[in-house]
């Protein structure tokens, strides 16, 4: 009887079915990451990933699979509708927005702590509802770190919204995650300590470093080291540094910015200033960064080293651009016989006859019982096999349609060259790539790293190990700690967007109070605390703003000076209201559009309480009033620096340069 039973589909989800229908056949019609197999559990999308910059080298795949054991093993495919649904969603997400494959895979964690909760529905994605993605959010809270968390949570909220917008569901979801940003700007929290303790590079590290770069012998060590000191000495992204070009190295004059002429050193000599060309990550625009005289002499240094150990490999670069499809050997029939031992001596191994098994190269032998020396290939098979190794992409493609080549790169080798076990290639040449620097200074189950090889070892007996990017937060640190503004950080560090300044900031709560007393004295911060210290004498002064001053805390209008371990605030979020211990850094920018949009809403909501009051609404007039107090304490705040503007309420950064000579890339 139960055959002869009909389900009658209800409307909404009959149209739910036909929506996501439509979005399988449009996912499956699109051109998004190539020639891809859409049954595949995995799709390799290598070629839609990091083609603008050659020191991405590594393979990148989806997997559309269900949780695995752990983060090593993969689990069991998705069940369909539920993996066609997941393909979909990412190629059509990628074809939107591009994004890179790792923010593709938080898509599919997320998914997949949904697929867990259509286990009793068959996994069929239109079934999916709000209870859904709170028991997903909650597991994935239980399961996860608070920012992978987070992370899990923010790309729910967006698959919520795309099922939504496309009605792919029988009812709305109308789902936001409720996990909030797990970072804290206490620096006194334990997450900050953890953070600081993670990110930041220990003195050992680079006390070991300084050690083994002296006792550095060969050239695919000097090349390495000579690039930790570029990124140790300018603060480049691994990225920046290994698609820096060629004629990166700009010398200069250093000029009087008042009168325009030669600065003179204390040896009578006129002065110079170094930079470097390059191109920024993350959309930033081409650009010198000039480097602190001390730092510059350091990097011209290395530039020099780095340039003398791949010269070989550049102008190989150059012939092989001139040669497409082509290597650097002659003489010789395709039909021609080569000998094993002439293989070996032109790839830059000890037995070729490992190279040839290796790639399957036909061999043929002379006679019975031939040694492996009397073994020969047809050089066609030869040939073939080592074209097929060509690097042929250029070493950057730039927005402006430009590209930068290999033999016009700085970080350009041997293939092979950076293995400290197997001999290099002279005939095939590539981009240094972060799997070789990641080697160097982090190893891997069967590479020793630099630490290691030199008996750098901590207390447990493990070799000291250091990411790329830690040097890049220890010099962003140590640049807040010289007193750079947000403005100036953001633009020697290349990057788009002020706010992301802070994450690179890892001064102590102890730092940032000690930094904030010299300040107080120096007239670089201005407040009621600064104007009382003025009176007193130099020693005075300082005794008071040291008892004075126990906190600093850093608000979007400027400075707070109150120590919440020994009270509460009692004007807390309302700094601008008269409070004692508000105070503005004098010339920071920041502080100085954030008090100017304020004085906007202000003066917006003023005019409404006015309307009110006309209007004879109680309570009108007293928010007239109080806004008045906020606009006659913002504009003090605005005045405290107004000596220091220059045009309009730009900073201009007294010794960084954004102008681009020539074009170099």
């Amino acid at each position: 009887m139960k055959n002869n039973i009909i389900r009658f589909v209800p409307g909404l989800e009959k149209q739910a079915k036909k929506n996501l229908e439509h979005l399988i056949a449009k996912a499956k019609s699109s051109k998004v990451f190539g020639d891809i197999h859409w049954e595949e559990t995995a799709w390799t999308v290598t070629e839609s990933q990091a083609t603008d910059r050659g020191h991405k080298q590594r393979q990148y795949r989806l997997w559309f699979t269900q949780h695995g054991k752990n983060s090593r093993n993969l689990g069991k495919p998705f069940d369909e509708p539920f993996a066609s649904f997941t393909k979909a969603l990412i190629r059509l997400r990628h074809e939107i927005g591009g994004q890179s494959c790792s923010n593709h895979m938080t898509t599919v964690r997320a998914l997949r702590y949904l697929y867990n909760q259509l286990s009793e529905y068959k996994h069929n994605p239109i079934l999916l509802t709000h209870d859904h993605f709170i028991h997903a959010e909650k597991t994935a809270r239980q399961r996860e770190s608070s920012s992978s968390s987070y992370r899990l949570g923010v790309h729910l909220s967006e698959i919520a919204r795309i099922l939504d917008e496309n009605r792919l569901t029988k009812i709305r979801i109308e789902y936001k995650s409720s996990l909030k940003r797990p970072e804290s700007h206490d620096r006194l929290s334990d997450t900050a300590k953890e953070r600081r303790e993670k990110l930041m590079p220990k003195e050992e590290v680079f006390q070991a470093l300084a050690s083994i770069s002296e006792k550095m012998a060969g050239a695919p060590d000097k090349i390495r080291i000579n690039i930790i000191r570029l990124l140790l000495f300018t603060g480049f992204r691994i990225g920046e540094t290994l698609t820096l070009p060629a004629n990166t190295l700009v010398i200069e004059t250093a000029k009087n910015q008042l009168t325009g002429l030669p600065e003179i050193d204390n040896t009578g000599k006129i002065k110079q200033r170094i930079g470097l060309r390059y191109w920024p990550e993350k959309g930033a625009e081409p650009r010198i960064k000039w480097l602190p005289t001390e730092a510059g002499k350091l990097v011209k240094t290395a530039i020099k080293e780095i340039k003398l150990h791949t010269k070989s490999a550049r102008e190989m670069a150059s012939w092989l651009e001139n040669n497409p499809n082509k290597i650097k050997i002659s003489g010789y029939e395709p039909d021609s016989l080569i000998n094993v031992k002439e293989i070996a001596k032109y790839v830059g191994i000890q037995t070729g006859m490992q190279f040839c098994t290796t790639r399957k190269i036909p061999t043929i032998k002379k006679s019975n019982g031939a040694p492996a020396s009397d073994y020969f290939v047809k050089f066609s098979d030869f040939y073939k096999a080592v074209v097929t190794k060509r690097w042929d992409k250029p070493m950057l493609r730039l927005k402006n349609g430009k590209s930068q080549l290999l033999s016009e790169s700085l970080c350009v080798v041997f293939y092979e060259q950076l293995n400290n076990v197997r001999p290099h290639n002279p005939l095939l040449v590539r981009p240094i790539s972060e799997q070789n620097i990641s080697d160097f200074l982090c190893g891997r189950s069967t590479i020793k790293n630099v630490f290691e090889r030199h008996k750098y070892l901590n207390h447990d007996g493990t070799p000291y190990k250091i990411r790329t990017h830690a040097f890049r937060h220890f010099l962003n640190t140590i640049a807040n700690e010289g007193g750079l503004t947000d403005i100036e950080l953001a633009w020697w560090f290349g990057r788009k967007h002020i706010g992301d300044n802070q994450a690179y900031d890892h001064r102590t709560a102890a730092q940032m109070t000690d930094k904030a007393r010299q300040m107080l004295l120096s007239g670089e911060i201005v407040g009621p605390i600064a104007d009382a210290a003025n009176q007193l004498s130099p020693i005075d002064a300082k005794e008071f703003i040291a008892t004075q001053v126990n906190a600093v805390h850093h608000t979007p209008y400027g400075l707070c000076l109150h120590d919440f371990a020994q009270n509460p605030c009692d004007k807390h979020l309302n700094c601008l209201s008269g409070c004692k211990e508000f105070h503005r850094t004098k010339g920071d920018q920041t502080e100085r559009t954030n008090l100017k949009i304020l004085k906007s809403q202000t003066t917006t909501a003023i005019d409404h309480a006015k309307n009110e009051a006309d209007d004879d609404t109680w309570g009108a007039n007293n928010w007239v009033q109080h806004n008045k107090i906020i606009i006659e304490n913002i504009d003090k705040a605005l005045a405290i620096d107004e000596d220091n503007q220059t045009s309009g309420d730009e900073l201009i950064p007294v010794n960084i340069s954004g102008m681009v000579i020539g074009e170099p890339l």
